[in-house]
Protein backbone atom coordinates (compact mmCIF):
# COMPACT_ATOMS: atom_id res chain seq x y z
CA UNK A 1 0.00 0.00 0.00
CA UNK A 2 1.74 3.61 -0.74
CA UNK A 3 1.21 6.20 1.39
CA UNK A 4 -0.58 9.63 1.24
CA UNK A 5 0.17 12.80 3.04
CA UNK A 6 -2.25 15.03 3.97
CA UNK A 7 -2.04 19.02 5.78
CA UNK A 8 -4.48 21.07 6.88
CA UNK A 9 -4.94 24.87 7.51
CA UNK A 10 -7.32 27.23 8.40
CA UNK A 11 -7.39 31.14 7.35
CA UNK A 12 -10.01 33.66 9.33
CA UNK A 13 -12.84 35.30 7.28
CA UNK A 14 -14.83 37.10 9.92
CA UNK A 15 -16.05 40.08 8.19
CA UNK A 16 -15.84 43.55 9.93
CA UNK A 17 -18.80 44.97 11.95
CA UNK A 18 -21.40 46.24 10.00
CA UNK A 19 -21.40 43.88 7.40
CA UNK A 20 -24.67 42.54 5.85
CA UNK A 21 -25.61 39.25 7.44
CA UNK A 22 -26.71 36.87 5.19
CA UNK A 23 -29.59 34.38 4.26
CA UNK A 24 -33.09 36.93 4.61
CA UNK A 25 -35.28 38.68 2.49
CA UNK A 26 -35.01 41.50 4.87
CA UNK A 27 -31.36 43.17 5.78
CA UNK A 28 -29.98 42.36 9.15
CA UNK A 29 -26.19 44.23 9.87
CA UNK A 30 -24.02 42.39 11.68
CA UNK A 31 -22.99 44.12 15.52
CA UNK A 32 -21.06 41.30 17.10
CA UNK A 33 -18.86 37.76 16.71
CA UNK A 34 -19.70 35.18 18.82
CA UNK A 35 -17.29 32.49 16.90
CA UNK A 36 -14.69 33.38 14.07
CA UNK A 37 -15.31 32.29 10.26
CA UNK A 38 -12.90 30.29 8.57
CA UNK A 39 -12.03 29.07 4.97
CA UNK A 40 -10.42 25.46 6.28
CA UNK A 41 -8.73 23.33 3.73
CA UNK A 42 -7.36 19.94 3.77
CA UNK A 43 -4.78 18.96 1.22
CA UNK A 44 -4.77 14.94 0.47
CA UNK A 45 -1.15 13.53 -1.88
CA UNK A 46 -0.63 9.92 -3.11
CA UNK A 47 2.41 10.61 -4.88
CA UNK A 48 0.97 11.15 -7.76
CA UNK A 49 -1.87 13.24 -7.82
CA UNK A 50 -3.27 15.91 -5.27
CA UNK A 51 -6.14 17.95 -4.50
CA UNK A 52 -7.77 20.15 -2.07
CA UNK A 53 -11.12 20.51 -0.35
CA UNK A 54 -11.89 24.24 1.69
CA UNK A 55 -14.89 24.27 3.33
CA UNK A 56 -16.05 28.20 3.64
CA UNK A 57 -18.24 28.97 6.87
CA UNK A 58 -20.37 31.29 4.71
CA UNK A 59 -23.71 30.93 3.06
CA UNK A 60 -22.62 30.60 -0.12
CA UNK A 61 -18.89 31.06 -1.65
CA UNK A 62 -20.06 32.83 -5.29
CA UNK A 63 -19.39 31.39 -8.45
CA UNK A 64 -17.05 34.38 -9.66
CA UNK A 65 -14.63 34.31 -6.07
CA UNK A 66 -14.55 30.44 -6.23
CA UNK A 67 -13.00 30.76 -9.76
CA UNK A 68 -10.67 33.72 -8.82
CA UNK A 69 -9.83 31.76 -6.08
CA UNK A 70 -9.08 28.38 -7.63
CA UNK A 71 -6.71 30.68 -9.93
CA UNK A 72 -4.89 32.07 -7.38
CA UNK A 73 -4.74 28.49 -5.92
CA UNK A 74 -3.43 26.90 -9.39
CA UNK A 75 -0.88 30.04 -9.33
CA UNK A 76 0.54 29.53 -5.84
CA UNK A 77 -0.02 25.75 -5.27
CA UNK A 78 0.25 24.87 -8.60
CA UNK A 79 -2.72 22.80 -8.42
CA UNK A 80 -5.34 22.71 -11.41
CA UNK A 81 -9.04 23.86 -11.52
CA UNK A 82 -10.44 20.36 -11.40
CA UNK A 83 -8.48 19.30 -8.11
CA UNK A 84 -9.87 22.03 -5.82
CA UNK A 85 -13.05 22.51 -4.55
CA UNK A 86 -14.51 25.12 -2.52
CA UNK A 87 -17.40 24.65 -0.39
CA UNK A 88 -20.00 26.71 1.55
CA UNK A 89 -21.11 25.05 4.90
CA UNK A 90 -24.46 27.74 4.31
CA UNK A 91 -24.38 29.17 8.07
CA UNK A 92 -26.87 31.94 7.93
CA UNK A 93 -24.91 34.00 10.54
CA UNK A 94 -22.49 34.86 8.09
CA UNK A 95 -21.54 38.05 5.21
CA UNK A 96 -23.39 38.64 2.44
CA UNK A 97 -20.92 37.91 0.03
CA UNK A 98 -20.26 40.93 -1.91
CA UNK A 99 -18.12 44.19 -2.42
CA UNK A 100 -14.90 44.56 -0.35
CA UNK A 101 -15.06 41.21 0.99
CA UNK A 102 -15.85 39.28 -1.72
CA UNK A 103 -12.67 40.73 -3.15
CA UNK A 104 -10.55 39.76 -0.24
CA UNK A 105 -11.61 36.04 -0.25
CA UNK A 106 -9.94 34.79 -3.04
CA UNK A 107 -7.08 35.77 -1.18
CA UNK A 108 -7.68 34.28 2.21
CA UNK A 109 -8.54 31.04 0.67
CA UNK A 110 -5.71 30.88 -1.54
CA UNK A 111 -4.11 31.03 1.54
CA UNK A 112 -5.47 27.93 3.47
CA UNK A 113 -4.33 25.56 0.83
CA UNK A 114 -1.02 27.19 0.65
CA UNK A 115 -0.67 26.35 4.75
CA UNK A 116 -2.05 23.59 4.42
CA UNK A 117 0.24 22.21 1.46
CA UNK A 118 3.32 23.62 3.62
CA UNK A 119 2.37 21.03 6.45
CA UNK A 120 1.92 17.92 4.69
CA UNK A 121 2.74 14.24 6.88
CA UNK A 122 2.01 11.01 6.13
CA UNK A 123 -1.31 9.84 6.94
CA UNK A 124 -4.01 7.10 7.16
CA UNK A 125 -7.56 7.72 6.81
CA UNK A 126 -10.45 5.87 8.10
CA UNK A 127 -14.10 6.41 7.11
CA UNK A 128 -17.39 5.56 9.15
CA UNK A 129 -20.79 6.23 9.00
CA UNK A 130 -23.74 6.19 11.44
CA UNK A 131 -27.47 7.69 11.63
CA UNK A 132 -29.22 10.94 13.46
CA UNK A 133 -32.45 10.66 12.45
CA UNK A 134 -34.01 13.25 15.60
CA UNK A 135 -32.45 16.46 15.02
CA UNK A 136 -33.47 17.22 10.96
CA UNK A 137 -37.06 17.50 9.51
CA UNK A 138 -38.29 17.69 6.32
CA UNK A 139 -39.74 21.29 6.18
CA UNK A 140 -41.99 20.92 3.31
CA UNK A 141 -46.00 19.68 4.17
CA UNK A 142 -49.30 19.00 2.68
CA UNK A 143 -51.64 21.44 4.09
CA UNK A 144 -55.16 20.14 4.72
CA UNK A 145 -56.74 22.95 3.26
CA UNK A 146 -54.52 21.69 -0.14
CA UNK A 147 -50.88 22.38 -1.38
CA UNK A 148 -47.77 22.45 0.21
CA UNK A 149 -46.55 24.63 2.25
CA UNK A 150 -42.55 25.56 3.56
CA UNK A 151 -42.17 25.94 7.13
CA UNK A 152 -45.66 26.04 8.16
CA UNK A 153 -44.88 27.46 11.41
CA UNK A 154 -45.24 25.54 15.07
CA UNK A 155 -48.39 23.48 16.00
CA UNK A 156 -50.00 24.93 12.77
CA UNK A 157 -53.51 23.26 12.77
CA UNK A 158 -53.73 22.70 8.88
CA UNK A 159 -50.50 20.34 8.66
CA UNK A 160 -50.91 17.66 6.90
CA UNK A 161 -47.96 14.95 6.51
CA UNK A 162 -44.30 15.86 5.59
CA UNK A 163 -43.98 16.00 1.38
CA UNK A 164 -40.39 14.14 1.88
CA UNK A 165 -38.03 12.49 3.82
CA UNK A 166 -34.56 13.49 5.58
CA UNK A 167 -31.33 12.40 5.01
CA UNK A 168 -29.78 10.80 8.53
CA UNK A 169 -27.00 9.47 7.47
CA UNK A 170 -23.65 11.62 8.99
CA UNK A 171 -20.10 10.33 7.35
CA UNK A 172 -16.69 10.63 8.89
CA UNK A 173 -13.82 11.16 7.24
CA UNK A 174 -10.70 10.93 9.64
CA UNK A 175 -7.51 11.85 8.71
CA UNK A 176 -4.46 10.92 11.75
CA UNK A 177 -1.08 10.29 11.85
CA UNK A 178 0.10 6.58 12.25
CA UNK A 179 0.05 7.56 16.29
CA UNK A 180 -3.38 8.74 15.91
CA UNK A 181 -2.89 12.51 15.74
CA UNK A 182 -5.38 13.98 14.61
CA UNK A 183 -5.11 16.03 11.50
CA UNK A 184 -8.52 16.63 10.10
CA UNK A 185 -11.88 15.47 10.74
CA UNK A 186 -14.66 15.49 7.90
CA UNK A 187 -18.35 15.46 9.01
CA UNK A 188 -21.03 15.85 6.53
CA UNK A 189 -24.57 16.00 7.49
CA UNK A 190 -27.29 17.42 5.78
CA UNK A 191 -29.33 20.26 7.64
CA UNK A 192 -29.72 23.76 6.79
CA UNK A 193 -27.40 25.91 8.99
CA UNK A 194 -30.32 28.86 10.34
CA UNK A 195 -30.27 27.40 13.77
CA UNK A 196 -29.41 31.16 15.42
CA UNK A 197 -31.21 34.45 13.70
CA UNK A 198 -30.14 37.71 15.14
CA UNK A 199 -26.61 40.11 14.44
CA UNK A 200 -23.80 38.31 15.57
CA UNK A 201 -21.41 36.71 13.36
CA UNK A 202 -21.06 32.63 13.97
CA UNK A 203 -20.32 29.60 12.05
CA UNK A 204 -23.90 27.69 13.87
CA UNK A 205 -23.56 24.54 14.62
CA UNK A 206 -20.43 23.07 13.17
CA UNK A 207 -18.98 25.27 16.46
CA UNK A 208 -20.25 23.71 19.18
CA UNK A 209 -19.69 20.29 17.49
CA UNK A 210 -16.33 21.00 17.34
CA UNK A 211 -15.89 22.11 20.90
CA UNK A 212 -18.60 19.35 22.33
CA UNK A 213 -16.63 16.52 20.30
CA UNK A 214 -13.22 17.92 21.39
CA UNK A 215 -14.07 17.84 25.28
CA UNK A 216 -15.36 14.11 24.95
CA UNK A 217 -12.61 12.55 23.07
CA UNK A 218 -9.96 14.28 25.13
CA UNK A 219 -8.29 16.20 22.34
CA UNK A 220 -8.36 18.79 20.03
CA UNK A 221 -10.28 17.57 16.84
CA UNK A 222 -9.36 20.07 13.69
CA UNK A 223 -13.60 20.03 11.90
CA UNK A 224 -13.92 20.85 9.03
CA UNK A 225 -18.63 20.49 8.70
CA UNK A 226 -19.66 19.60 5.28
CA UNK A 227 -23.21 20.41 4.54
CA UNK A 228 -24.91 17.27 2.71
CA UNK A 229 -27.78 17.83 0.74
CA UNK A 230 -30.71 19.72 2.74
CA UNK A 231 -32.34 22.21 0.53
CA UNK A 232 -35.98 20.88 1.94
CA UNK A 233 -34.46 19.85 5.69
CA UNK A 234 -33.86 22.22 8.87
CA UNK A 235 -34.03 21.28 12.28
CA UNK A 236 -37.26 23.15 13.13
CA UNK A 237 -40.01 20.22 14.86
CA UNK A 238 -43.18 21.89 13.70
CA UNK A 239 -44.98 19.74 15.95
CA UNK A 240 -43.13 21.04 19.25
CA UNK A 241 -44.05 24.49 20.56
CA UNK A 242 -40.46 25.58 21.99
CA UNK A 243 -38.74 28.10 20.09
CA UNK A 244 -35.96 27.28 18.26
CA UNK A 245 -33.43 29.79 17.04
CA UNK A 246 -30.97 31.08 19.24
CA UNK A 247 -27.33 29.89 20.02
CA UNK A 248 -28.78 27.69 23.19
CA UNK A 249 -30.08 25.71 20.05
CA UNK A 250 -26.99 25.87 17.74
CA UNK A 251 -25.46 24.19 21.20
CA UNK A 252 -27.68 21.87 21.74
CA UNK A 253 -27.70 20.64 17.61
CA UNK A 254 -23.69 20.31 17.92
CA UNK A 255 -23.54 18.03 21.19
CA UNK A 256 -26.28 16.13 19.87
CA UNK A 257 -24.20 15.29 16.75
CA UNK A 258 -21.67 14.17 18.89
CA UNK A 259 -23.09 10.97 19.61
CA UNK A 260 -23.09 9.77 15.95
CA UNK A 261 -19.91 11.30 15.03
CA UNK A 262 -18.66 9.39 17.99
CA UNK A 263 -19.81 6.45 16.68
CA UNK A 264 -18.73 6.49 13.27
CA UNK A 265 -15.05 7.62 14.65
CA UNK A 266 -15.61 4.16 16.87
CA UNK A 267 -16.01 2.01 13.70
CA UNK A 268 -13.75 3.36 11.48
CA UNK A 269 -12.96 1.34 8.42
CA UNK A 270 -9.20 2.10 7.61
CA UNK A 271 -8.55 2.16 3.63
CA UNK A 272 -6.66 0.22 2.22
CA UNK A 273 -6.38 2.24 -1.03
CA UNK A 274 -5.62 5.48 -1.13
CA UNK A 275 -5.36 6.45 -4.66
CA UNK A 276 -6.50 9.75 -5.80
CA UNK A 277 -8.36 11.11 -8.03
CA UNK A 278 -10.18 14.59 -9.22
CA UNK A 279 -12.82 15.29 -11.87
CA UNK A 280 -15.01 18.22 -13.03
CA UNK A 281 -17.71 18.39 -15.58
CA UNK A 282 -19.50 21.40 -17.39
CA UNK A 283 -23.03 21.09 -16.90
CA UNK A 284 -25.98 23.71 -18.99
CA UNK A 285 -29.32 24.18 -16.22
CA UNK A 286 -31.86 24.69 -18.21
CA UNK A 287 -34.09 28.00 -17.24
CA UNK A 288 -37.70 29.48 -16.73
CA UNK A 289 -38.85 32.68 -18.59
CA UNK A 290 -41.32 35.38 -17.53
CA UNK A 291 -43.47 37.41 -19.21
CA UNK A 292 -43.91 41.43 -19.65
CA UNK A 293 -47.10 41.07 -17.31
CA UNK A 294 -44.95 39.18 -14.98
CA UNK A 295 -42.08 41.21 -14.63
CA UNK A 296 -45.04 44.47 -13.62
CA UNK A 297 -46.42 42.36 -11.40
CA UNK A 298 -42.91 41.75 -9.79
CA UNK A 299 -41.77 45.64 -9.81
CA UNK A 300 -44.42 46.52 -7.40
CA UNK A 301 -43.97 43.75 -4.98
CA UNK A 302 -40.76 43.73 -4.70
CA UNK A 303 -41.18 48.06 -4.24
CA UNK A 304 -42.97 47.33 -1.01
CA UNK A 305 -41.07 47.10 1.87
CA UNK A 306 -40.02 43.73 3.30
CA UNK A 307 -41.82 42.51 6.50
CA UNK A 308 -39.23 41.97 8.96
CA UNK A 309 -41.01 39.73 11.31
CA UNK A 310 -40.82 37.08 8.90
CA UNK A 311 -38.07 35.32 6.82
CA UNK A 312 -40.35 35.81 3.36
CA UNK A 313 -43.82 36.32 1.92
CA UNK A 314 -44.24 33.74 -0.96
CA UNK A 315 -45.06 36.97 -3.34
CA UNK A 316 -42.06 38.48 -2.51
CA UNK A 317 -39.99 35.23 -2.89
CA UNK A 318 -41.92 34.80 -6.19
CA UNK A 319 -41.04 38.64 -7.14
CA UNK A 320 -37.53 38.07 -6.77
CA UNK A 321 -37.46 34.83 -9.01
CA UNK A 322 -39.31 36.70 -11.65
CA UNK A 323 -36.84 39.57 -11.55
CA UNK A 324 -33.92 37.63 -11.71
CA UNK A 325 -34.80 35.49 -14.82
CA UNK A 326 -35.99 38.67 -16.38
CA UNK A 327 -32.76 40.03 -15.38
CA UNK A 328 -30.54 36.78 -16.81
CA UNK A 329 -32.66 36.30 -19.92
CA UNK A 330 -30.91 33.16 -20.64
CA UNK A 331 -31.79 29.54 -21.34
CA UNK A 332 -29.39 27.92 -19.30
CA UNK A 333 -27.16 29.04 -16.84
CA UNK A 334 -23.39 27.37 -16.72
CA UNK A 335 -22.13 25.46 -13.68
CA UNK A 336 -20.35 22.63 -12.69
CA UNK A 337 -20.36 19.29 -11.09
CA UNK A 338 -17.18 17.94 -9.06
CA UNK A 339 -15.73 14.80 -7.57
CA UNK A 340 -12.74 14.15 -5.49
CA UNK A 341 -12.28 11.18 -4.82
CA UNK A 342 -9.57 8.26 -1.89
CA UNK A 343 -9.67 4.88 -2.78
CA UNK A 344 -13.19 3.85 -2.19
CA UNK A 345 -14.07 7.48 -0.64
CA UNK A 346 -15.91 9.90 -3.50
CA UNK A 347 -17.20 13.53 -2.56
CA UNK A 348 -19.21 15.26 -4.64
CA UNK A 349 -19.74 19.00 -4.97
CA UNK A 350 -23.17 20.43 -6.46
CA UNK A 351 -23.53 24.27 -7.02
CA UNK A 352 -26.90 24.21 -5.69
CA UNK A 353 -29.10 23.37 -2.67
CA UNK A 354 -30.24 19.81 -3.79
CA UNK A 355 -33.40 17.97 -1.97
CA UNK A 356 -32.11 15.13 -0.09
CA UNK A 357 -33.57 12.96 -2.73
CA UNK A 358 -30.90 13.14 -5.18
CA UNK A 359 -28.33 12.67 -2.61
CA UNK A 360 -30.48 9.35 -1.88
CA UNK A 361 -30.86 8.63 -5.05
CA UNK A 362 -26.54 9.28 -5.98
CA UNK A 363 -25.53 7.47 -2.89
CA UNK A 364 -27.47 4.18 -4.21
CA UNK A 365 -26.75 4.33 -7.83
CA UNK A 366 -22.67 5.28 -7.16
CA UNK A 367 -20.22 2.66 -8.11
CA UNK A 368 -18.32 4.03 -4.69
CA UNK A 369 -18.78 2.44 -1.41
CA UNK A 370 -18.43 5.96 0.19
CA UNK A 371 -20.14 8.37 -1.50
CA UNK A 372 -20.47 11.57 0.06
CA UNK A 373 -23.15 14.70 -1.89
CA UNK A 374 -22.57 18.31 -0.60
CA UNK A 375 -24.41 21.10 -1.85
CA UNK A 376 -22.46 24.57 -2.61
CA UNK A 377 -19.86 23.62 -4.17
CA UNK A 378 -17.92 26.08 -6.26
CA UNK A 379 -20.60 28.48 -6.43
CA UNK A 380 -24.57 28.95 -5.57
CA UNK A 381 -27.56 28.53 -8.34
CA UNK A 382 -30.44 28.49 -5.81
CA UNK A 383 -32.40 24.99 -4.86
CA UNK A 384 -32.91 22.23 -6.89
CA UNK A 385 -36.44 20.85 -6.00
CA UNK A 386 -37.62 17.04 -7.25
CA UNK A 387 -40.04 16.82 -10.38
CA UNK A 388 -43.19 16.16 -7.98
CA UNK A 389 -41.93 19.41 -5.76
CA UNK A 390 -41.80 21.67 -8.77
CA UNK A 391 -45.71 20.27 -9.18
CA UNK A 392 -46.56 20.73 -5.60
CA UNK A 393 -44.90 24.42 -5.39
CA UNK A 394 -43.89 25.76 -2.54
CA UNK A 395 -41.03 28.36 -0.93
CA UNK A 396 -38.15 26.36 -3.02
CA UNK A 397 -39.52 25.99 -6.35
CA UNK A 398 -41.64 28.78 -6.31
CA UNK A 399 -37.40 30.59 -5.87
CA UNK A 400 -36.15 28.37 -8.28
CA UNK A 401 -35.08 30.11 -11.89
CA UNK A 402 -35.05 26.47 -13.13
CA UNK A 403 -36.85 24.18 -14.87
CA UNK A 404 -38.24 20.47 -13.52
CA UNK A 405 -35.84 18.00 -14.55
CA UNK A 406 -32.52 20.12 -13.61
CA UNK A 407 -32.29 18.06 -11.01
CA UNK A 408 -31.99 15.25 -13.68
CA UNK A 409 -29.13 17.34 -15.39
CA UNK A 410 -27.07 17.39 -12.36
CA UNK A 411 -27.38 13.51 -10.90
CA UNK A 412 -26.71 12.43 -14.51
CA UNK A 413 -23.30 14.37 -14.88
CA UNK A 414 -22.53 13.42 -11.02
CA UNK A 415 -23.19 9.56 -11.58
CA UNK A 416 -20.96 9.75 -15.40
CA UNK A 417 -17.79 11.09 -13.51
CA UNK A 418 -18.15 8.39 -10.55
CA UNK A 419 -18.34 5.42 -12.94
CA UNK A 420 -15.67 7.56 -15.05
CA UNK A 421 -12.94 7.05 -11.94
Amino acid sequence: MKHVQAGFAKVKITPPMGTLVCGYYFDRIADAVHDDLYAKALVLDDGKRRWALVACDLVECPAEVAQAARARIEKESGLSREAVLIHAIHTHTGPVVDGAYAEGLPEKIAESVRLAGEGMRKVRIGVGVSEEEELSFNRRFFMKGGGVQTNPGKLNPDLGRPEGPIDPEVGVVSISEPDGTPVALLVRFGMHLDTISGTAISADFPYFLEQALSEKRGRNLPLMFLKGCSGNTNHFDVHSSDPQRSFGEAERIGRTLVRPVSEAMDRLTFLSSVELGSALQAVRLPCRTATDEQVAWAKQVVAQPADPTKDFTMDRVEAVRVMRVREMEKDFIPAEVQILRVGEVAIVGFPSEMFVEWAMQLREDSPFRYTFPLDLANGSVGYIPTRRAFENGGYEPVSSVFTPDVGDVLVKAALELLKAQ
